[in-house]
């Protein structure tokens, strides 16, 4: 008696087109990888530091310590207001988020090699995961934030709730960038000395420690196309009742470039795939 024929399928697995953009119902039944990313790197995080969770919120609290007592001290900044530790721990811990989440997915593919040789699904799940790992570190700065603003007396406004589509803002920043510079670290090691390089000029060149109303009048304009700085005034605005509301136009326009630069990118990071994986 002949043997049960067995039905088998097979998959077949194509490169995408060097012009394509990302297949976005594949990168949809990708979605558990995406979650077990995210899981990973928050549970190596916490469980590898002696301080665990805590060290989410240690971390910019000091920094903003630090900046509170240099610029309050020796410089006296204005701060619109606002309590200092309060105005600058706030634009600490948006920086921080955005920084972390833009090394985070600029390094990615590096870090994910030994993945990436041995399994294949979309490849632009590592940057997005990356940035979504950010957020809760994020979140944990946030409750922080709002107890120093009620510790200060400052009474919490319903704009409040404004926060996390600002940081969403944020991560989108992140990741406009991020996914230009993943092929290219995965590529060139030198590359890891210029990213550093890069976030830290971003740094001064954001709105974390000073209002934007201490940069000239005739410079104001250009230096909100920072996106980084509308989102920064964003977040004070719905804090704190006397910080002045972002320049809604100059942040759409800075926005809508990087959404650009978003397309753009991944259809670079596409484009550049073919490089990484054919070098397994």
């Amino acid at each position: 008696m002949p043997p049960a024929a067995h039905n088998t399928a097979t998959l077949l697995i194509e490169p995408l087109g060097k012009w394509s953009l990302p297949n976005l119902a594949e990168f949809w039944a990708r979605r558990e990888l995406l979650y077990f990313l995210v899981w990973r790197d928050i549970r190596v995080r916490y469980s590898q530091a002696a301080l665990g969770i805590a060290w989410a919120i240690l971390n910019p609290l000091l920094l903003a310590g630090a900046f509170t007592v240099f610029f309050g001290t020796l410089f006296s900044v204005p701060t619109e207001g606002v309590p200092r530790p309060a105005f600058i721990f706030a634009g600490i811990l948006m920086w921080r988020f955005f920084a972390q989440a833009l090394t985070r997915a600029s390094n990615g593919l590096r870090k994910e090699r030994n993945l990436l040789a041995k399994l294949y699904f979309p490849r632009l799940i590592i940057p997005v995961s990356s940035v979504v790992t950010e957020w809760v570190d994020l979140a944990l700065g946030l409750i922080a934030l709002l107890i120093m603003v009620t510790a200060f007396g400052l009474p919490i406004r319903t704009t409040f709730l404004l926060l996390p589509g600002f940081a969403l803002l944020a991560g989108f920043v992140a990741l406009s960038v991020g996914v230009w510079f993943a092929p290219l670290a995965m590529q060139y090691d030198d590359f890891q000395h210029i990213l550093p390089l890069l976030t830290q000029v971003w740094f001064w060149a954001s709105a974390i420690f000073y209002p934007v109303s201490v940069i000239p009048d005739q410079w104001r304009a250009i230096y909100r196309l920072n996106p980084m700085v509308g989102i920064i005034e964003g977040v004070r605005w719905s804090l704190f009742e006397s910080s002045p509301p972002p320049d809604v136009v100059t942040l759409a326009i800075s926005l809508t470039f990087f959404g650009v630069l978003l397309v753009a990118g991944v259809v670079r990071f596409n484009r550049a795939q073919w490089a990484f994986d054919e070098s397994f």
